[in-house]
């Protein structure tokens, strides 16, 4: 019969691995961004960030109805970072969550999670107008027509000399 010895290197290894816990579990997982408030553009690339869990690859979801449900996959993210392009959903409320699964060598996964806890909106930008065209009135007034080219214009800004003259509602021409 074989006898096994422990020896005190491989003791001590042992102890390490078994008993000092992983250093995820102390683990905080946070969105850094977005926040809430923002506003982002349809087609525009983005970057969602993240503190904690830095080292594990984590899924990404959207939220379109603040966080009722999370519905549309992104993708998955390392480092703390996940590069996207904002997809063609207008909505002002969206909410990102991150989830994932730890996995350690003493016990069974463990799923972490993260949500947004405020809205971001997604929009389209609007299309600029055309055909602008000018017509003296007097010598101290004008005459502005243009074409609107989009539905979700806020409004118009006239400028004379990169100077703001007046503001103008959204559809006038």
């Amino acid at each position: 019969m074989k006898r096994y010895y422990l020896t005190p290197l491989f003791l001590m290894i042992f102890l390490i691995i078994f008993t000092i816990p992983a250093q995820a579990e102390t683990q905080d997982l946070s969105i850094t961004f977005p926040l809430g408030g923002e506003n982002m553009a349809v087609g525009s690339l983005q970057t969602i960030t993240w503190d904690g869990y830095r080292d594990y690859e984590l899924d990404l979801f959207l939220s379109t109805n603040s966080g009722r449900t999370y519905d549309i996959y992104l993708g998955s993210g390392i480092a703390g970072a996940f590069r996207w392009t904002v997809p063609d959903i207008t909505t002002d409320h969206a909410r990102i969550k991150i989830l994932g699964e730890i996995s350690y060598l003493t016990r069974a996964p463990v799923s972490i999670e993260a949500v947004s806890d405020a809205d971001f909106a997604i929009g389209r930008v609007p299309e600029a107008p055309t055909g602008l065209e000018a017509m003296a009135l007097s010598p101290s007034e004008m005459q502005l027509l243009w074409t609107v080219n989009s539905d979700n214009e806020q409004g118009f800004s006239i400028e004379r000399n990169r100077r703001e003259v007046v503001t103008v509602g959204p559809g006038a021409q």
